[in-house]
């Protein structure tokens, strides 16, 4: 059985004006040491992309000559959890570790596309001590090199990025945050040569071994997105979760929102009316839809008969009151 130890970490604060260090919370990031039977832990670094999964680099958590036995998690508040994590997908050189639900954890938005060469870009992590450190550097062009690890993973992303023991697995963070790769090792020969895996990997591994929370995982990705009004990313992550699971109902909400926002009221009406044949008795459905109705698709008439299903599902609602003030000035605009 594999089993690690997970220790959360605490960035160094002398780094802290690197881009991208503002918005990797310090609950995102972990330490990762894994104890295996020839008595040899590796160090190494992982991040949450869900508030129940972890990415990190395949070798980080296996070895060809040995199995690792033991976990610890170590929580930001000095308590610890003991459990199994179990690697629940892996391969294409990155693996996804689950969590226990007792686990709380802020994630990182994930972006499937490789940043142009030069682009500034920045990591974390993990020392021995537990601390953890931040690098910055840049994108480089394609480069020629004998690097066995180039020579297996073809779509390495090359980095001008210096690095050490310890950053493995550890995300490539552009200048907003958002993570564009999986920290995989670098050149002994260079100085400052390393390597990315592009962070489009993990969803590839998730959807080709049919990880279970795929779709939620999607829908969260999204749910981030959303929050950091970053709409149109937010849009594909809601869309794919929809594919990838036909009746998730609050994905279909969800989506209907994010269009809203991108002022696409048609598709944003026809997101929340397929959320309610779905789920029929759905509440916050019908008050989304109204308010598509009302402020997108000055459609009163519809806004209207919205809005009285939503109170009919749920009259003690926080919101009732605002909607009976809605519902009255609608009534009154329509010919007496």
């Amino acid at each position: 059985m594999k089993l690690l130890y997970l220790i959360f970490g605490v960035i160094s604060t002398n780094c802290i004006s690197c881009f991208g260090a503002e918005n990797v919370i310090y609950q995102s990031i972990v330490c990762l040491q894994t104890d295996f039977s020839n008595g040899k832990p590796k160090i190494g670094t992982g991040f949450f992309i869900s508030p129940t999964l972890i990415a990190t680099a395949s070798h980080q958590v296996t070895d060809p000559q040995a199995v690792a036995v033991k976990i610890t998690v170590y929580l930001p508040d000095d308590t610890s959890v003991k459990a199994k994590l179990p690697v629940v997908a892996q391969g294409e050189g990155v693996a996804i570790l689950a969590v226990p639900d007792v686990v709380k954890s802020n994630y990182l938005l994930l972006q499937d596309n490789v940043p142009d060469a030069d682009a500034k870009v920045s990591t974390v992590g993990c020392q021995k001590d537990r601390n953890l450190l931040i690098r910055e550097g840049k994108v480089m062009q394609q480069v020629n090199t004998n690097n066995s690890q180039k020579i297996k993973f073809t779509e390495l992303i090359p980095l001008n990025l210096p690095i050490k023991v310890g950053f493995s697995g550890g995300p490539l963070l552009t200048t907003s945050g958002d993570v564009v790769g999986v920290i995989y090792g670098f050149d002994e020969h260079s100085e400052s040569l390393s390597y990315a895996i592009p962070s489009s990997k993990l969803f590839q591994i998730m959807a080709d071994q049919k990880v279970t929370d795929y779709g939620k995982t999607l829908f969260q990705q999204g749910v981030r997105a959303f929050s950091l009004k970053q709409h149109e990313i937010a849009k594909k992550y809601f869309e794919q979760a929809t594919q990838q699971q036909a009746d998730y109902s609050e994905a279909y909400i969800s989506l209907g929102m994010t269009l809203f926002k991108l002022r696409q009221f048609t598709e944003a009406r026809d997101a929340l009316l397929e959320a309610i044949l779905i789920k029929p008795d759905y509440p916050l459905a019908y008050y989304h839809l109204a308010g598509v109705y009302r402020e997108g698709l000055s459609d009163r008439r519809s806004a209207r008969n919205a809005y009285r299903r939503y109170l009919e599902l749920d009259p003690k609602s926080s919101d009732a009151a605002q909607v009976q003030v809605w519902l009255h000035e609608i009534e009154r605009s329509f010919p007496k």
